[in-house]
């Protein structure tokens, strides 16, 4: 069940902002040096952040478009087809975050603590915000 899933992440989440232990955070970071090797070499960064915010929402409404799909008209998506989707949302993402000097490291963090004081106890429907 999702509670399963989410008290079991929550039980290995181990650490805060100071990076200690988090899981895989040298993957995080070859991640990015992969993305940049790839990225347009903007020299402007305002170029750039133009760029990769506009590339994530056009991935993002590729997701949205994928996912419609099999929602609305029955079609079978391939997993392949959303995992290379969801790979060009976090292409941008990576770009974006690194733009703006925020690791993926620190986004998950973030979130987690954000997650971790809204659902102490995992998610609840009474209490959703």
């Amino acid at each position: 069940s999702v509670k399963n899933l989410w008290t079991g992440f929550m039980s290995e989440y181990k650490t805060g902002v100071d990076g200690s232990s988090f899981p895989e955070v040298a993957q995080f970071k070859n991640y990015t040096e992969a993305v940049l090797r790839t990225a347009n070499g903007h020299t402007d960064p305002k170029e750039s952040l133009k760029c990769w915010v506009m590339g994530l929402a056009g991935e993002a409404g590729e997701v949205t478009e994928l996912f419609k799909k099999e929602i609305y008209h029955d079609k079978v998506i391939a997993r392949a087809d959303k995992v290379k989707e969801l790979g060009d949302v976090l292409w941008y993402l990576t770009a974006l975050a690194y733009n703006q000097g925020i690791t993926l490291q620190e986004i998950m963090e973030k979130n987690i603590e954000k997650l971790k004081k809204r659902y102490p106890k995992g998610f609840v429907k009474a209490v959703a915000k």
